[in-house]
């Protein structure tokens, strides 16, 4: 991972956004960059806090939770949409809770994404039109639910479900009204987090973490496995220094990956983005910003980019950078 060449310049220039084709959070903003880390492009300006972006299938959105200041002093996050290029901010939710983690529908037209709105944890679905919002399955015995992933044929849903005592979590696989539920990944003393369905629709990825005591990692990896629960590939970081928080798809040969170094250190280390090759192992570090908290990437195809009017956008900053 190690870095052979940083070049860093302030600079104005025109630039085309279609090129851009990673969404993801630094320093609690959204940003979009190339595939291999250049022309940085910052889209929003707030002194609260935004995350989890996700491109819409069409390209034309950018999807993300964005922290609230409101009179009390609850915890309030709100779903937003914007244009690709930052522009015509929306907001879609109002809850005086915890809206979080959207996932687009491959249409384009709902968001499903966690919220504290039932009572407990659960997943919720949105139209993006209506701002009509539903439940998609009430968890029971004490079973709450994380993080949702959209099937790219608009069929099924999976879904982070968590038990909190005895302590576990599992995933499962339901169809997009919430029925026809079977279980994906057992149950186990684990975290997981980042479900995402290969652009194939065959696969799912995951990150799988095990804690010990006082919260040490005992084990952290990214898994990809059939739907059948197949076992396809297995990164596993030395749990020494590295801590791996997210994970998306990059095409199918690729994936993005937003890890920690020193997660240990007192101020929980400096987290940046980097490109993994599945077929070859090899690992390019993306990112470079020194506790910046750069995590959440994602990424999207060139073929939702080019059905896209190229638009303009002028960058405000940016950073160049040549990785091995």
């Amino acid at each position: 991972m190690r870095k052979l060449f940083i070049f860093s310049m302030l600079f104005f220039s025109i630039v085309t956004i279609a090129s851009a084709k990673i969404v993801w959070m630094s320093d609690w903003e959204i940003f979009v960059m190339e595939d291999d880390g250049s022309k940085r492009q910052r889209l929003t300006y707030n002194k609260v806090y935004d995350g989890t972006p996700r491109w819409s299938p069409n390209g034309k959105f950018i999807a993300f939770d964005r922290a609230q200041e409101r009179v009390t002093n609850e915890q309030n996050h709100d779903l937003f949409i914007m244009n690709r290029d930052g522009t015509q901010e929306r907001q879609l939710t109002a809850y005086s809770g915890l809206d979080v983690n959207p996932s687009w529908s491959p249409d384009s037209k709902y968001l499903s994404f966690s919220s504290s709105r039932s009572g407990a944890w659960n997943i919720h679905v949105i139209d993006i039109e209506t701002q009509a919002v539903r439940e998609l399955r009430r968890n029971m015995n004490g079973h709450t639910s994380g993080q949702s992933a959209w099937s790219p044929d608009g069929r099924h849903i999976a879904y982070v479900s968590k038990r909190r005592n005895p302590y576990e979590e599992s995933i499962y696989i339901v169809d997009t009204e919430g029925q026809n539920r079977r279980l994906f990944a057992k149950p186990m003393v684990a975290n997981y987090a980042s479900l995402r369905w290969s652009p194939d629709g065959k696969q799912l990825l995951y990150c799988e973490t095990k804690y010990g005591n006082n919260n040490d990692i005992l084990s952290n990896k990214i898994v990809i496995r059939t739907l059948d629960g197949l076992l396809v590939k297995e990164l596993e970081i030395p749990i020494a220094k590295w801590q791996i928080l997210t994970a998306c798809w990059m095409g199918m040969h690729h994936v993005l990956i937003d890890a920690t170094e020193d997660y240990k250190a007192p101020d929980g280390g400096q987290s940046d983005i980097h490109r993994y090759n599945i077929i070859t192992d090899e690992i390019v570090n993306l990112t470079n910003s020194p506790r910046d908290n750069d995590g959440f990437p994602d990424w999207i195809d060139d073929k939702a980019l080019a059905v896209v009017p190229v638009g303009k956008l002028t960058i405000r900053w940016a950073e160049l950078k040549q990785t091995n």
